[in-house]
């Protein structure tokens, strides 16, 4: 149930959720998937789970139950995108180790 709600949330296709579980780290974790222990279910799994849950008229009951307790937990949650973003190192100054203007450098101001 956890990638249905991912679905919802991340307005995500059934192929793209799978494809963001593949990439993102965080949303294994968020479903429960152990990472190098299990596999992320391939899209076909994700719509015919998603299916099952609209035939039994589970998915609105699942989405008041999960509202519920986010509401009583002091959380919202609305729908948006997924983003990843990738720290690097890197040197405060454009100055090398002699103290001098390293030519490889470039600094930009903002705006």
């Amino acid at each position: 149930m956890p990638i249905h709600l991912l679905q919802h949330w991340f307005n995500l296709a059934d192929n793209a959720v799978e494809a963001a579980l593949h990439d993102i780290g965080s949303l294994r974790r968020f479903v429960g998937i152990a990472p190098g222990m299990e596999r992320v279910p391939d899209e076909t799994t994700v719509l015919k789970f998603r299916h099952q849950l609209e035939r039994l008229d589970l998915a609105k009951q699942l989405f008041a139950e999960m509202g519920q307790v986010l509401l009583l937990s002091g959380f919202q949650v609305k729908t948006g995108t997924v983003g990843d973003a990738t720290l690097i190192g890197a040197p405060s100054s454009t100055k090398n180790a002699d103290k001098k203007c390293d030519p490889e450098m470039r600094q930009k101001r903002k705006g």
